[in-house]
Parts: structure tokens; sequence; C-alpha cells
């Protein structure tokens, strides 16, 4: 199963018309403990590098997860409207 995201950005100012770029995803590379900062709820998922989902969160405001594997992680970031991953190295 593939998943694809489109990102829509306005073409004159190249601002985002979504409100997922409000979502701070940090520090990265991480330790383990990976902060999430949103000013809205979203939902999240974390897949690991085979593609296996490991996390997943409803629309809420959450402050942190916690991996305790080194490696390379893609987490899904949904407004339940607006899709965008984002890799994170836990190291």
């Amino acid at each position: 199963h593939v998943t694809k995201s489109i990102e829509i950005v306005n073409e004159v100012t190249g601002i985002n018309k979504n409100n997922l770029n409000a979502v701070n995803i940090f520090p990265n590379p991480s330790n383990g403990k990976v902060y999430i900062n949103s000013s809205s709820p979203v939902a999240i998922k974390v897949f690991n590098i085979l593609g296996e989902q490991i996390i997943s969160t409803d629309n809420s405001k959450i402050n942190f997860i916690s991996l305790s594997e080194k490696g390379i992680y893609l987490f899904e970031i949904s407004d339940g409207k607006n899709k965008e991953y984002r890799k994170v190295v836990v190291q």
C-alpha cells in the first residue's frame, strides 16, 4: 500500500495552504525522546525503516514520543484534511 502526499503551495507567496507547517518535531537527530509542538490537535503515526507502523495517536495534543531503538523513523502528521511526512533520526 503506497501513500502519496501532496503539498499545495501558493506560487506567489510560497506559503503552504495547510496548518501542518505549524507542527514542530524536535530535536532531529534525537537521542530517543522526540518532542512535538503543535498549535492544534494532530494525529501522528510513526513508521520504522521497514515501513512498520510502531506508534499511532489520535487527534490529541501530545508532548513527546519515546523511541528506544536507533534508526530512521517516518512521522506521518495529519490534521484530518492534510497529511505530511517528516523523517526523524534517532542516534
